[in-house]
Parts: structure tokens; sequence; C-alpha cells
């Protein structure tokens, strides 16, 4: 029986990943923050599942439980479109470094597996961008801008030490347990405040979350001369545009999908004059950011190749079907905002 250690396991990611590695059988150490009385647990009592209390910037909270483990699977990070830079490279860089060094000096581990993004490439349009295109280390915001550096130091500082390394680059991440993205896209769809950018033929680069986390397991089990040092970008397959994804999220959630566009360039210039009131104080948030503006106007389209031709990556979720599981769970858990327009 193997041991895999996961961080950030109270997560939308990493709780999928230890769901999914107590079905395989797997020993799981999970790190789980302490100290957030407002981060509820969604991890179920097992008995292969131990629970390493613990933060990812202090690594003396979780080095210990790096002992006897065989494979990381590092989903833990500083996410979100706003925030102190030094915040998100202490988390997103500085941290991982220290997790790569505490599975060297383990020399139980044989493979660390991070979760990137693929908001490492450039904020721009991508028709079948692949893993040959070259990182931006100058991304939209903080966030892409850590996750860029992130990847780039993590691999190159494995291939120095000697530690088997993978980096997988999804792109937006739904499912069941996911405490940001898709409630703040329900709430804006039941106000009737979500609009395209651009109109909603574009491609979005979504992953169901089982999906990613089929990938992972895929990365790991792999032979290590295929898949060492590399990177690979998930999303589903196929992927939807922009509005064949909301009209189903909407559909599913019982809520008038968004009809309204704007024009890109507008869409843009409301983002760059939203984030500079933020910086100067004038809002606390950005009422449209960068990375609204990249998920809502720009095509994303990635090329998964590398991922079926190494791997064997096949997800077996379709988005319509991600969708259901998804909305189904949130009925269970009573977070479907009731819209304000009324059902069209």
């Amino acid at each position: 029986m193997q041991t895999l250690f996961v961080t950030g396991a109270t997560g939308l990611v990493g709780s999928q990943v230890v769901l999914e590695a107590l079905t395989r059988d797997y020993k799981v150490r999970a790190l789980v923050r302490s100290r957030d009385p407002n981060r509820p647990l969604v991890l179920p009592s097992h008995p292969n599942l131990e629970l390493v209390p613990g933060d990812l910037n202090d690594s003396a909270s979780w080095v210990g439980a790096l002992r006897g483990v065989d494979v990381v699977v590092h989903a833990g990070a500083m996410v979100g479109d706003s925030g102190k830079a030094d915040d998100y490279f202490r988390t997103n860089v500085s941290a991982t470094l220290a997790l790569l060094h505490g599975a060297k000096n383990a020399k139980t581990v044989r493979r660390i597996i991070l979760v990137s993004s693929l908001g490492v490439y450039h904020g721009r349009d991508h028709f079948g961008s692949d893993e040959n295109v070259a990182i931006n280390r100058e991304g939209l915001d903080a966030y892409t801008r850590s996750k860029a550096e992130c990847e780039l130091r993590f691999l190159e500082e494995a291939k120095i030490l000697g530690v088997s390394a993978v980096a997988i680059r999804p792109g937006f991440i739904y499912g069941p347990r996911d405490r940001t993205v898709v409630p703040r896209l329900l709430q804006r769809i039941a106000v009737g405040s979500l609009v395209y950018f651009g109109g909603g033929e574009r491609k979005t680069n979504c992953i169901y979350v089982k999906n990613l986390s089929y990938g992972i397991f895929l990365a790991m089990d792999a032979e290590n001369d295929m898949v060492n040092g590399l990177a690979f970008n998930l999303t589903d397959d196929p992927t939807a545009t922009k509005r064949e994804f909301l009209e189903s999220l909407s559909r599913e959630a019982g809520l008038p999908a968004p009809r309204a566009s704007i024009p890109r360039p507008v869409a843009l210039t409301l983002a760059e004059i939203s984030e500079f009131a933020a910086r100067i104080g004038l809002v606390k948030q950005p009422p449209v950011s960068k990375a609204a503006f990249k998920f809502l106007g720009l095509n994303l389209h990635y090329s998964i190749a590398r991922a079926r031709k190494v791997l064997g990556y096949k997800p077996p979720y379709g988005y319509a079907d991600g969708i259901k599981e998804t909305i189904a769970w949130f009925r269970e858990t009573g977070a479907i905002p009731l819209s304000k327009r009324g059902a069209s």
C-alpha cells in the first residue's frame, strides 16, 4: 500500500485527490489548515486517512509527515485575482520549493506532482497552444505570475535535486466542494449581472475536477522516463464555448442564462480601470478583473495531445455531465442562489 501526501487537502482539487486515493487503497496524509475556523472540513473519517494540521508556509508543521511517503500531490496554493504579490509568491513559490526539498530529504518519495495552471501562458487568445509555447513570467496578475514562477523553478530545482517531478496545468476547475468560482458565477447569473465579453462563442479551458484527478493519477502511475520533468495541459475533452458552459450551468441550476454582451475592448478597459481603482484603495475588489476578462472574453483552447499520447488521458466526464454533478452537489448543500429575475 503506497502512502500519498496531499497539500490543499480541503480545497476543491486536493479533496478530490484524497477521495480518489482512498478508493484506490492508498494511505493518505492530508495537510489541513487547523487555524481557519471558517473553512469546514470536507474529508471523511477513514482508517487510511491521516489529517496533518499545518500551514503550507510553515514547513516545520508538515515536514515530518513526509517520512515514508511515496508520492506527493501539491494542490495547495493561494488563488484569486487580487491580493499582495508578496503573499502569492511566498505561498506559491517559496512554499513549493520547501516542499520539494522536504520530499528530497524524505528519501522515500518517488514522484511529486505539482498542480500548476494554464494561467502560466500569456493572457491572450489561444487556439490549440501546447506545452512547447513558452511560459509567461509577466502574467495578467500576481496569481498567474506566481504560478509561472512556481512551475519554472519547481521543474528546474527538481532536476538539480534528482527528484521525479511532473507539472499538471489545468484550466478553470469546477466541481463539487467548490466554494469560490462556481458560487460566484451562480450569484452573478441569478441577479443578471453576468455578461459575455465579445459574445459567447469563444472556447473555455474548463476541466471538471474528477477529470483533473483522473489525469493526476495517470501522471502518478506513469513510467519515470516518460513523464519526469514534463508539464501537461489538461482540460475537458471536448471543451465548451463560454455560452455552452454558462447556459448548461444556468439550466441545471434553474436560472435564466446570460444573454447580454459587451465589446471586448470595452471590457478590457473596464478591467484596467477597476484594477487601478482597487490598487489605490477606491474599491476593495475590482468589479471587473483581468482574470474575468480572460475567462469571459478570450478564446482559451489548449492542446491536450501530449497528455493523450504520454499519459493515455481520456477524461471520463464530458462538461455537461460534470456540470450536472456539480449542481447536484450545490443543491444538496443548499448553495444554489434564487434568481431575482425569474426563470426563462
